[in-house]
């Protein structure tokens, strides 16, 4: 966490990927006592536990190594389809751009508290930022605006974030801090491709930095595809060809110069099903459909059902698991 971060390196730090994981996990632990014995396993302990207009975020701090990170959280899937319609389609213009309303206030929310964390430690030499869904994106609006007041982030990795400003914003982010950000996709999960594009009404957005996806047991990047050798949850590899994603071509690229591995935005039509998708719940499953647990529910839409089921924060900490056993 001390050593510089560069997410545009063909091997990713899987320590800190793996790191940024487990926080982002916490960050959705009610309980002060169960955050703070799990990561004293990590020698780190817990600073700060606050939540502001239904956000959250804790921190974790290693006053040995002065460093300080920042954990936001996101969404429970069980609770997407209420979030995205409170969000609906608004935007906001910046100084570099155009960003999702919704994200833009939920950092804002919370900046004030974000900065006295950091400030009551002195400026810690080594802040990182991480979050999950709704959580990533809050991470990559609070990123830029801690550089734009003195405060300069380490790193930022998110992960399952969807996606936060249109096409100047997120080639100002990646001209100022691509190289610092990595995002992490869990197969082509639905999230990633939110908001939706809609000609004419919202902007194509996207997310900077760079990006490494975990498709049908190979390591996707902006570089290109790697086979790893350790086969999938369910144990099967695929057929050894380069896994078929949509990528939007005019997307900005990464920091690397390629263009990132995203699932294309979801349409107008998409977004309204995936909506009713997951409102669709039969009540005596609703206990069960908690952070990190199974998906649930009478779906019928099999396709957007299975990419909504790829979100949960715990299967991507499987996968992390398996590639960082492989590529550390």
């Amino acid at each position: 966490m001390t050593r510089p971060f560069q997410s545009t390196d063909r091997d990713p730090d899987w320590k800190v990927v793996r790191l940024m994981a487990e926080l982002s996990f916490l960050a959705y632990e009610d309980s002060i006592p169960a955050v703070q014995n799990r990561l004293r396993l990590f020698d780190l302990v817990l600073g700060e536990f606050v939540t502001i207009d239904n956000h959250h975020f804790i921190t974790a701090w290693d006053a040995k190594r002065d460093v300080l990170i920042v954990a936001f959280r996101g969404t429970d899937i069980a609770q997407l389809a209420d979030v995205w319609t409170d969000l609906d389609y608004a935007k906001i213009k910046t100084d570099t751009g155009e960003v999702h309303k919704g994200f833009y206030k939920a950092s804002e929310a919370m900046m004030r508290s974000v900065v006295a964390a950091i400030e009551h430690r002195g400026r810690p030499q080594h802040v990182w930022l991480t979050g999950h869904s709704l959580g990533g994106a809050i991470a990559t609006l609070t990123m830029r605006q801690l550089e734009s007041r003195g405060h300069r982030v380490g790193g930022l990795v998110t992960f399952g974030q969807p996606r936060v400003g249109d096409r100047a914003f997120t080639e100002e982010m990646n001209r100022k801090l691509g190289s610092r950000i990595l995002r992490v996709i869990n197969e082509d999960d639905v999230v990633v491709s939110l908001p939706p594009r809609i000609p004419l009404v919202l902007p194509a957005y996207y997310s900077g930095g760079n990006a490494i996806q975990f498709l049908d047991g190979k390591l996707k990047q902006s570089g290109g595809v790697r086979l790893m050798a350790k086969p999938p949850i369910d144990g099967v590899i695929g057929d050894g060809t380069t896994p078929q994603v949509d990528l939007d071509l005019l997307a900005p690229q990464t920091p690397s110069g390629k263009v990132p591995p995203d699932p294309e935005p979801l349409t107008a039509e998409q977004f309204e099903e995936l909506k009713q998708i997951l409102n669709d719940r039969d009540g005596s499953v609703a206990d069960e459909q908690t952070y990190g647990g199974p998906l649930g529910g009478p779906m019928d839409r099999l396709d957007l059902k299975r990419r909504a089921g790829n979100h949960p924060m715990h299967l991507y900490i499987q996968n992390i698991e398996r590639f960082a056993a492989e590529g550390k």
